[in-house]
């Protein structure tokens, strides 16, 4: 008998059994890889988003900078402050009236400025001062040109052409400083540095008084063909300097309308509404509310920023623009050196103050991040020395250092008070309101300048001697000594409701 066939027939399987799909264990595979697709995908993605972000706050921080190096040009209203004077034969009362002009053009239409930047964006702002600027300039820098006016003796432009061309100076002036401000306190508002990052383009303002005065002093001067005939003022051409100012602002203004970006501004007003929800969940107690209603805007602490702001900068401000003709009064009737005034030059002390006051504002901002001690930042409010009477012309220059001091501070603390204390969601709106302040303070105090100025003024409408000013200083001194006192009471106040001012 043949033996049995031992080989396997396919046949002889059951068609039944249950055999492992080679194409089934391919698809669990392909699944764990596109698994891990995705997720490195998203991770690529979020990464990128980050970049994109941390590249768009870096972007709007150098355009708020530019901004702010650019936006500070009122500052240097003393370099031709006294060719308003002598060339186009306005008396004292008319030159303080286009500063203070430009001063509450600056400052009245910052809460409406504030107001606009918190709602929408900071670009269509900066695109409007760059328009307020160029057309500003051009008109004043035409109306230098046709000399003086018919009633004063001349057949140029009225006078109320210039003064005209100083309100969209001055609304440009605060426009576009505003939005630079803004933009860098919402981007960096959980930075731990925030106080630096405000103070950066808070110190860039004041110093851009300083490069803009010396271009014009040192590029822009007037050939004089007599070395006899140099004045104090500067000896700025004013009306190339008027369009330096008009194309250089203009293109600055421009470049922010592109490159001012809030980054993250859904996550700011979802803090903000946290913020109301915590408040109604617990009311009763209030060391758990947000600060925004154990500090909001009506309260003491409030209105005793605000007037100690108005008193300390109304000051400061009359000095700066009144800066050279307190120069001319201190200059004698017999001087004729071809050398630097004895009281100095307006551009020198245009640019000391300048850069005084971005020192103070750096280090100020500094202060408030590391250690945030309120009351030593509050003494460099001491606006008061400056405002002595200088008894010899060459002690001017310290004046104006400590001048220049005590007015950097004062405008790096306050914002960074501002945003602390009420938070940066609306940080624009709230600062506007505070910054109208000075725009008081200076209206008053100049025209306190101009009648004492004008008081002791001979043949020309110029005058010599302390007497030109001397009342006027000890009137600011005593303003500064309140602002003080009241600036310290608010920050008693901010200390008890658990503020970490």
């Amino acid at each position: 008998m043949a033996p049995p066939d031992s080989r396997i027939d396919s046949l002889d399987f059951d068609a039944n059994a249950t055999v492992r799909s080679a194409r089934s264990h391919r698809s669990l595979l392909d699944d764990d890889v596109d698994l891990m697709d995705e997720l490195a995908q998203s991770i690529i993605e979020r990464d990128r988003r980050r970049m994109q972000r941390e590249v768009l706050r870096s972007v709007s921080f150098i355009c708020a900078l530019l901004n702010c190096l650019c936006a500070g040009s009122i500052a240097t209203f003393s370099l031709y402050g006294g060719a308003l004077l002598t060339d186009l034969h306005y008396t004292q009362f008319r030159v303080n009236a286009v500063s203070v002009t430009a001063e509450l053009a600056m400052y009245l239409p910052v809460p409406l400025f504030g107001y606009l930047c918190d709602r929408f964006s900071p670009r269509p702002l900066s695109l409007l001062s760059s328009l307020l600027f160029g057309a500003g300039y051009l008109l004043a820098a035409f109306v230098y040109k046709s000399g003086p006016p018919r009633d004063a003796g001349g057949h140029g432009w009225p006078f109320g052409v210039m003064v005209l061309a100083f309100v969209g100076i001055g609304a440009a002036t605060s426009c576009m400083y505003l939005v630079a401000v803004a933009a860098c306190a919402k981007n960096y508002a959980q930075s731990r540095y925030r106080g630096f990052m405000l103070a950066v383009p808070i110190a860039a303002f004041g110093i851009s008084g300083l490069w803009q005065s010396q271009v014009g002093a040192q590029l822009l001067s007037k050939q004089q063909p007599n070395a006899a005939t140099v004045t104090a003022t500067g000896d700025v051409d004013v009306f190339k300097y008027f369009l330096f100012l008009a194309g250089t602002l203009a293109a600055a203004g421009i470049i922010g309308s592109i490159g001012l970006h809030i980054v993250d501004e859904e996550a700011l007003i979802d803090r903000g509404i946290e913020d109301l929800e915590r408040s109604g969940l617990l009311a009763e107690s209030d060391f758990f509310q947000p600060r925004s209603r154990r500090t909001s805007y009506g309260t003491t602490s409030m209105w005793l920023l605000a007037a100690g702001f108005f008193l300390v900068t109304g000051p400061g401000e009359a000095y700066i623009n009144n800066l050279g003709t307190i120069i001319l009064s201190l200059t004698p009737t017999t001087w004729s050196d071809t050398g630097h005034p004895p009281a100095g030059r307006a551009s020198t002390h245009v640019s000391l103050i300048a850069l005084t006051s971005t020192i103070a504002r750096l280090g100020t901002g500094s202060l408030s991040d590391i250690f945030a001690p309120p009351i030593q930042l509050l003494a460099f409010l001491f606006l008061a020395i400056p405002f002595f009477t200088p008894a010899h012309p060459r002690l001017f220059l310290l004046s104006s250092s400590l001048l220049g001091l005590g007015y950097g501070a004062c405008f790096s603390l306050v914002p960074i008070i501002v945003s602390v204390v009420w938070g940066p969601e609306n940080f624009a709106t709230n600062w506007g309101i505070v910054a109208m302040m000075p725009a008081g303070g200076a209206a008053i105090w100049s025209i306190v300048y101009s009648v004492g100025y004008s008081r002791g003024s001979g043949p020309g409408n110029e005058c010599f001697g302390s007497d030109c000013f001397s009342a006027w200083a000890w009137g600011c001194a005593a303003s500064v000594a309140v602002a003080i006192a009241l600036l310290a009471c608010a920050w008693r106040t901010w200390t008890r409701g658990h503020v970490a001012v």
